[in-house]
């Protein structure tokens, strides 16, 4: 549902009747709760509906975070990690996944990125690098930040049969407090990793959610 701000005379009706219609319409805050960060913040218009913590509660409570490895913590909707995730393993034999979207939103003290896909969340292993190379070349990928962060999905593709990209945008800055850079460095024999360049090493987390399937990686800020 698409909601717009709409000026209505009221011809002398009282504001306290116009409360009452509204509400016996099923009228409500155009920004439900469900679309803001926790402590209030509201997620940037590049993150949808559902990826914010506490939104698409169905969802979160069907998808399950990725095991951890390091130190955690327990907070928020999965715990935070302090190295490295991996998840969904039993999807690694699967059908291959097809990335259709990548997007990026600030919270109020963490940035997430979500990677949607079509059929199913793949397997994924997130973990810090030193040097992140492109696969096939093994050439060098300049991160676009001081702390190079490599998400790889498998078995998962970004073109289609033809071999036309799903996902247009393959380098972006959205310039977040965390997430500086974000590109895909492999999308090659059902192997898809993208690096995110990130302003300084932050805790981790991850939370598969579904309608439509994607991942959720959360970056914390400092």
């Amino acid at each position: 549902m698409t909601w717009q701000r709409v000026l209505v005379p009221s011809r002398g009706l009282p504001a306290a009747a116009l409360v009452l219609a509204l509400a016996a319409c099923g009228g409500e805050d155009p920004a439900p709760a469900a679309d803001r960060a926790p402590g209030g913040a509201t997620a940037t218009d590049t993150t949808r509906r559902g990826d914010s913590p506490g939104g698409d509660t169905a969802a979160a409570a069907a998808g399950a975070p990725g095991q951890l490895s390091g130190d955690t913590t327990g907070q928020g909707p999965g715990p935070w990690a302090s190295t490295a995730i991996h998840g969904n393993e039993a999807a690694e034999t699967g059908e291959v996944a097809i990335l259709r979207t990548v997007r990026t939103g600030r919270h109020e003290d963490f940035d997430r990125i979500v990677f949607e896909f079509d059929g199913h969340v793949p397997a994924y292993q997130i973990r810090y690098v030193e040097d992140p190379t492109a696969c096939g070349s093994g050439d060098r990928v300049d991160a676009g930040a001081a702390v190079a962060l490599e998400i790889d999905f498998r078995p998962a593709a970004a073109h289609d049969d033809e071999g036309r990209a799903t996902v247009q945008e393959r380098v972006t800055r959205p310039g977040l407090p965390a997430i500086r850079a974000a590109r895909i460095t492999c999308d090659f024999e059902a192997i898809v990793t993208w690096v995110l360049g990130l302003a300084q090493r932050g805790e981790l987390r991850a939370l598969e959610l579904s309608s439509p399937p994607r991942l959720a990686v959360d970056v914390r800020h400092r």
